[in-house]
């Protein structure tokens, strides 16, 4: 299983949206807006997510408000032979 995370240091996600935020078209509210397409559309967590899923893997969340949001992404290791890993660096 390979592991990929990367960490967002902005505002974090409040818990009680983690569960929807990768929902098509789901958008956590900004502070007294409605959300607008400068806030994105909702998407593209939700297809990272499909294409995770697709692929067998697994991906998750965690997230501090006021501290920021780290997001883990596992897929395993299957297909992946030597052979491929010779190609990496080839011209």
């Amino acid at each position: 299983m390979s592991k990929w995370s990367w960490r967002i240091t902005a505002a974090g996600i409040p818990t009680e949206h983690l569960p929807h935020i990768f929902d098509r078209f789901y958008r956590v509210p900004g502070k007294g807006t409605a959300p607008s397409p400068e806030q994105g559309l909702g998407l593209g967590l939700s297809f990272v997510a499909w294409i995770v899923k697709a692929h067998n893997g697994k991906i998750e969340v965690e997230s501090t408000p006021g501290k920021g949001t780290r997001f883990i992404i596992r897929l395993p290791n299957e297909g992946v032979g030597s052979d491929t890993m010779e190609l990496v660096g080839v011209a």
